[in-house]
């Protein structure tokens, strides 16, 4: 299973903050392959979701309940690639992803 993790549930995950759910940390150490966009963050042993031309064009065509660009190019790429999303942000919903947390 692959998933989308948002940069706050990363952030929070690594600092072993009490603000990530704990079905989120435990997602998170799960034998899951865990997605990062480009512009989150660049490491070594964290696999990579490249931007494509498809995410783009999902970007144009989305309703405004998100106005963040990151996280709507998130929303993109949760939906163009068919993988979920583990974030707290609950405006993923409106967008019919499937959000884990």
């Amino acid at each position: 299973m692959k998933i989308l993790v948002d940069t706050h549930a990363f952030l929070w995950f690594i600092n072993d903050s009490p603000n990530l759910s704990d079905h989120a940390a435990t997602l998170m150490e799960s034998d899951v392959d865990l997605l990062f966009s480009p512009q989150q963050i660049e490491c070594n042993s964290i696999e990579i979701l490249p931007i494509t031309l498809d995410h783009l064009k999902v970007i144009a065509t989305l309703p405004f309940h998100h106005r963040d660009p990151f996280d709507r190019l998130l929303i993109a790429q949760t939906t163009i690639e068919n993988i979920e999303i583990i974030s707290a942000d609950k405006k993923f919903d409106d967008y019919g992803v499937t959000r884990q947390w």
